[in-house]
Parts: C-alpha cells; structure tokens; sequence
C-alpha cells in the first residue's frame, strides 16, 4: 500500500514539472519558454501582456498634443510593438492627434504662402 502511495505521489510531481505544447501537443517542462520539438512559443499571452508599460501609450499622446512628430513616431511604432489593446488604442489617438497638427501646419503653410 505504502509503494503505491509513494509511486502515485512520484507521478504527480512528474506530472506537475511538464506542460504541453500548443501548437505541436510535445510534453515540456512549465518553466520553458519554447517548445523543444516545434520551437514554437509556449508562454501564455498574458504573462507577455503583464509587463507592459502604460507609459508609452500616455507619452505619445503627450507628444501629439504638444505637436511633436515624435507623437506621431512613437503612436505608429506602439500601435505595432504593443500587445495590449489600451495601449494600442491610445498610440492610435497620438497618431490621430498628430495628424491634425499635421493638418494645421498645411494650412498655416499655405495660408501664409498666398499672402
């Protein structure tokens, strides 16, 4: 009784080392970041998501706001690198921001160039 109790608990802590692949379905251990059979990634989603700043997405739209390009630099660049949908959200309200400005500075440019 005692060997099957000793052998159960020996499969469980077996088991709780090892995760599954989700592309290819291969047997790895929980602290690997890549598959070992497809090379595929196997963190989850939200640990990639947790550790991402809300920074960005605020200082681009602080640069758009005081008429930078560099709003508009970064609201393009962190509508691409940034995972969580806030932040994507708000880059693309800088690059909406900077387009205006965009738009204001053509219209001072040709206002002034008519006179």
């Amino acid at each position: 009784m005692e060997e099957e109790a000793v052998v159960e608990q020996e499969q469980k802590e077996t088991k709780s080392m090892y995760k599954y692949c989700p592309v290819c379905g291969a047997e790895v251990l929980k602290s690997s970041r890549v598959c070992t059979e497809c090379g595929s990634s196997i963190v989850p989603i939200d640990e990639t998501k947790k550790n991402e700043s809300p920074l960005f997405g605020w200082i681009s739209i602080i640069l758009a706001l005081v008429g930078g390009i560099g709003g508009l630099v970064m609201g393009i660049v962190g509508s691409f690198i940034m995972k969580r949908y806030i932040n994507k959200r708000r880059c693309r309200i800088a690059i909406g921001i900077s387009f205006v400005w965009i738009f204001i500075y053509l219209m001072i440019i040709i206002i002034t160039a008519g006179n």
